[in-house]
């Protein structure tokens, strides 16, 4: 290889890899205000941690100092997210797997990547994509059937 061609091989290997080749899902409190900015809100109550970029609210529950589910939508609630634009926040938080479309029940849209490790959720009445893990679901119907059978307790 000639020293022209080395030093273009060089420069593109330091080229900074697209956004959508890295996982959201999984990344710390810091990463991801490396990622979106300074919080524009945190919820203490609710753990939920909300960014602003790009015209987007990006609200993320971390569990363990890991992101583990993020809700995506609109900064101008009236605008619908596109379909580029869904798949495109899909892909970014894969971790590399295909997503696969699992249903869609109502006004909802469901995916679930083929290692059944992640899950996804567009809601069309409120535009609205979440993406969430496997033990992140399984930790809020813990969570659900516990406040319920509290509720049902003496019946």
């Amino acid at each position: 290889m000639d020293k022209s061609k080395a030093v273009l091989v060089g420069l593109l290997l330091l080229l900074p890899l697209p956004a959508t080749t890295f996982a959201r899902i999984g990344e710390t409190p810091t990463q991801c205000e490396a990622r979106y900015g300074k919080a524009v809100r945190t919820d203490k109550d609710t753990g939920l941690v909300t960014f602003l970029k790009s015209g987007f609210f990006i609200m993320v529950r971390f569990h363990q100092g890991k992101a583990d589910s993020i809700a995506y939508s609109k900064e101008q609630r009236d605008m619908k997210m596109s379909d580029n634009e869904i798949e495109t926040l899909l892909k970014a938080n894969s971790g590399g797997e295909k997503w696969k479309k699992i249903g869609i029940i109502s006004m909802k849209q469901q995916w679930q990547t083929e290692n059944g490790l992640l899950f996804a959720i567009f809601d069309t009445f409120d535009n609205m994509l979440l993406v969430f893990t496997k033990e992140c679901f399984e930790r809020e119907k813990a969570r659900e059937k516990a406040k319920e059978d509290k509720k049902l307790d003496g019946f």
